[in-house]
């Protein structure tokens, strides 16, 4: 279940516990963003059984190679999710949550047009530092010397962070062995946040939020349906559409895809019923918690400039 990230936007006990649902106790919690093969995420969870260990990556088959290492190995302290980290950094993690977060020889992006797509830039740092719990420590390992220089001039410039020695660590990743045998010089860097947000808990959430759209009737609905157009919304940090509509007895369905700025596009379905409630049709997903009321509000306005002209 783990591997597909629409049961965490779905599930009732996740919503209203959060991580605390899958990973119980009171342990510090850290997230290893990009675990590949999961050599570093099972050492750590092995090493520190009193803490709990998040692994994400978006492989599914070497997630669940890792899936199946943890669970051979009894680690029940640590999971895995098929979850784009920027998404997962947004909406999955409150505030001064996490006690480490390590980003191990991540993608560098060579190109210059794919440079957005890093995981530590500066448009990213500022929500790794609100998850970070104040003392918690940001991890940053790789082998590209250009992009290990940009991001230490990135955290070095951060007011709110300090370096601290890299930790011992006696495991070395798929890669990392890779890059030593060849002789690549390593970049290791560890920063602690010094300053930071009181840690947040978990708010919970309601799996079947809904809003309202104005003034719908049965007429609407048809005419909507007869007369659908594909519908585009765009502002600087994000892409709304909806794609199709269908009828599903009184109600209709609409499918839409929504993509923010370096993050996967992400397919959903909303249902509007006979009253004109908008919701998430059943066993689909919004990936929005935080700002699911609102962007619930950007999708009926949308709907509402789909309306035929003159009803």
């Amino acid at each position: 279940m783990l591997l597909y990230p629409r049961h965490l936007f779905l599930e009732p006990t996740f919503l209203a516990q959060g991580w605390q649902a899958w990973l119980p106790g009171d342990g510090p919690l850290n997230l290893e963003i990009g675990c590949g093969y999961g050599h570093f995420l099972s050492y750590m969870a092995r090493r520190f059984p009193e803490q709990r260990f998040i692994g994400l990556d978006i492989i599914n088959k070497i997630l669940l190679q890792v899936d199946r290492r943890l669970q051979r190995e009894g680690l029940d302290n640590a999971c895995v999710c098929k979850l784009d980290a920027v998404v997962a950094l947004r909406e999955l993690f409150p505030s001064g949550s996490l006690a480490n977060i390590y980003i191990l020889f991540p993608d560098p992006w060579f190109k210059e047009r794919r440079l957005k797509r890093r995981i530590l830039r500066s448009e990213t740092l500022p929500e790794l530092l609100r998850v970070l719990k104040p003392g918690g420590c940001l991890h940053f390992v790789s082998d590209d010397a250009d992009y290990a220089a940009d991001a230490l001039q990135l955290l070095e410039a951060c007011s709110h962070l300090k370096a601290v020695p890299f930790p011992d660590l006696e495991t070395r990743t798929k890669y990392e062995r890779k890059w030593l045998e060849q002789d690549k010089t390593i970049h290791r860097y560890a920063y602690q946040l010094v300053d930071g947000p009181e840690p947040a808990l978990w708010p919970g959430y309601d799996p079947r939020a809904a809003i309202l759209i104005k003034d719908w009737d049965a007429e609407k609905a048809l005419l909507f349906w007869q007369n659908f157009q594909p519908l585009k919304a765009l502002n600087p940090n994000q892409v709304l559409k909806f794609l199709a509509c269908y009828r599903s007895g009184e109600s209709l369905l609409l499918k839409g895809l929504l993509a923010d700025t370096g993050s996967l596009a992400l397919e959903f379905w909303v249902e509007i019923d006979p009253q004109g409630q908008l919701t998430l049709a059943p066993h689909s997903c919004l990936p929005r918690l935080q700002n699911r009321a609102r962007l619930l509000a950007e999708l009926a306005d949308l709907i509402q400039r789909g309306i035929p002209k003159g009803l």
